[in-house]
């Protein structure tokens, strides 16, 4: 089945492609990271609304985008889990080697702490929480937004787990 995947709800105003983080032929997880769009306000990583395998990627780098632009399309994977592609932001891969090296091996459970990952030495203010006590997230689900005077940007989960 192919699955058409357009851009979400990012307000009236046109913003440029400034990153793909796929290619085609790339397993890609429900809500992993497709592309970076940037505008006049902020800057945002548009994230797969469905699992599936990337067939065509329908816009380039420097391209300007709206809210419903086509962006790329998908063969369906139906419900079978897939692993998310390795293209993924260098502060992504260091929170989660160091969440990995925390994770009991023995398969019990553990308390685990999420941070910031390293966003430099700007403070920044939460604008969105996105989870709530209770609720069970997947490996780089969305937890909360953040926003600086610079860039905006969605802070993911390191590791699958329950608030």
């Amino acid at each position: 089945m192919t699955i058409e995947i357009h851009v979400p709800d990012i307000g009236a105003d046109e913003v440029e492609v400034t990153e793909i983080l796929v290619k085609a032929g790339d397993k890609v997880a429900v809500d992993q990271s497709l592309l970076s769009v940037e505008g006049d306000k902020a800057s945002m990583e548009v994230p797969a609304s469905e699992a599936g395998v990337v067939k065509s990627i329908n816009v380039k780098v420097g391209d300007k985008v709206k809210t419903g632009s086509l962006i790329m399309t998908f063969e369906g994977e139906g419900a079978a889990k897939q692993e998310a592609a390795p293209a993924k932001e260098e502060a992504k891969s260091d929170a989660k080697s160091e969440a990995k090296a925390d994770k009991p091996k023995s398969g019990g459970t553990a308390v685990q702490d999420v941070k910031v990952p390293d966003i430099g030495g700007d403070a920044v203010e939460v604008t969105e929480i996105m989870v709530k006590v209770g609720d069970t997230v997947s490996e780089e689900q969305s937890l909360l937004s953040v926003e600086g005077d610079k860039a905006s940007m969605e802070v993911p989960a390191p590791f699958a787990g329950k608030v």
